[in-house]
């Protein structure tokens, strides 16, 4: 279920723009919740069953790939790349010493 890839930014064959960062991530969320917070042109939700699913999203940066996970206000788990892991943690600190 997890896969990531790192890609060069750039055209890719079918013409569309390649992502610097690529994820997949598990959301405790059903499909249909997920799907209603995002735009189809950034991420792909794909139903695992009535209560998960999984995103498939991209972005120029580790950092934006954060921010987009995180304005989905749901619950999800990130286990790679470990750049993502990283920023997360270093994310979770922060906003934890702002409160």
């Amino acid at each position: 279920m997890w896969t990531v890839a790192t890609t060069a930014p750039g055209a890719v064959p079918d013409g569309s723009l390649a992502h610097r960062s690529l994820s997949k991530n598990a959301r405790t969320s059903p499909a249909e919740v997920v799907a209603d917070r995002i735009n189809p042109a950034v991420g792909v939700v794909e139903a695992v069953d009535r209560d998960t699913c999984v995103l498939s999203t991209g972005a120029d940066s580790i950092t934006t790939l954060a921010v987009y996970l995180g304005m989905l206000d749901v619950d999800f788990e990130v286990k790679s790349p470990p750049e993502l892991v990283s920023y997360l943690r270093a994310l979770s600190d922060r906003y934890a010493r702002a409160t």
